[in-house]
């Protein structure tokens, strides 16, 4: 067969599934036509104009158009004297899902103020509350899940659950209240399956965090070594061990297991780059520290510890 004849057979094969493809959305296109036709006629009844709304928003699901999707699930709520909690959920979600963190929370509140005892919409969140480092909101939501839980389904405060919840504590500033929600979690884990990697997960986190505010040092440093059995291969556990033993003084060791951290870890991690250089400038290598803390800074430009660290080094 020649050239000739192979090309266009390979363009017609191609185009078959571009076709297949465009025919779908020209499919789905004239269903939103037909539907936002239906919306335009006054005959229309109101009842019917939020299910029809809710129509045109799967479609444009379908067409992953998901600006016109929310616009059309935030007009069917909007219709509705009472709308469902799932409504609110699922916009909710939608919003998360493509980043409109601010309107997530708008949305979700709204659900709230109708639905006070939904757990499902307290849960839903602490996500955007999470993902814009709002800590102190979240944990109000986690103390609501908290105490709807236990009235209407205990097995829903599982180990994942406490160990959000103390993630977020810890962050507002309780370590104390923070390590008894960890603790919660890792007694909730549970036992034979398959749970090694969040067990030292929840290990890691609670170590680290008692060796970064010097507290309970020697236990959180046997946490962390249960972490590091458990997930030998975690450049952030390495990065805890290590850190434990410069606290501890013993700083060969540590730096056998700040450079392990750092040859494990996917992308650079500024907090990995400033233990090493510590470590560095504590066995008296100031050319290595100054480099690694440059590191650290390329990566947190803003961070004044970082600054002040560097600049100590350097002899400024």
């Amino acid at each position: 067969m020649s050239r000739k004849l192979i090309r266009p057979l390979i363009f017609t094969f191609m185009l078959a599934g571009v076709i297949g493809f465009s025919q779908e959305a020209i499919e789905r296109e004239d269903e939103i036509a037909k539907l936002k036709a239906e919306l335009a006629d006054e005959a229309t009844e109101k009842e019917s104009r939020h299910t029809i709304e809710k129509q045109i928003a799967r479609s444009y699901l379908a067409l992953e158009d998901f600006d016109n999707a929310i616009l059309h699930l935030e007009k069917s709520i909007e219709l509705q004297e009472e709308p469902a909690e799932q409504e609110f959920t699922a916009l909710g979600r939608l919003l998360i899902q493509t980043d409109k963190l601010d309107k997530a929370i708008d949305v979700i509140g709204k659900g709230q103020k109708l639905y006070p005892d939904s757990m499902d919409l307290a849960f839903l969140m602490t996500f955007p509350l999470r993902y814009q480092e709002k800590w102190a909101d979240a944990v109000k939501q986690y103390e609501k899940i908290e105490v709807l839980s236990a009235k209407q389904t205990p097995e829903g405060l599982n180990h994942k659950l406490y160990f959000q919840y103390g993630a977020a504590v810890e962050r507002v500033g309780d370590i104390d209240k923070a390590a008894q929600l960890f603790q919660t979690a890792l007694e909730r884990i549970p036992e034979g399956g398959n749970e090694d990697e969040f067990r030292a997960t929840v290990l890691n986190y609670l170590g680290y965090m008692w060796v970064e505010n010097d507290k309970n040092i020697d236990v959180a440093g046997e946490l962390i070594k249960k972490a590091a059995k458990l997930d030998p291969n975690s450049g952030a556990i390495a990065d805890s061990l290590g850190w434990f033993y410069f606290k501890k003084g013993r700083y060969v060791e540590a730096m056998n297991e700040l450079v392990r951290a750092e040859a494990m870890m996917e992308e650079r991690d500024h907090t990995v780059m400033d233990h090493i250089a510590q470590t560095f400038f504590k066995i008296g290598n100031k050319s290595e520290a100054i480099s690694y803390m440059n590191k650290a800074l390329e990566l947190e430009p803003d961070n004044r510890e970082y600054q002040e660290r560097l600049k100590e080094y350097a002899g400024k």
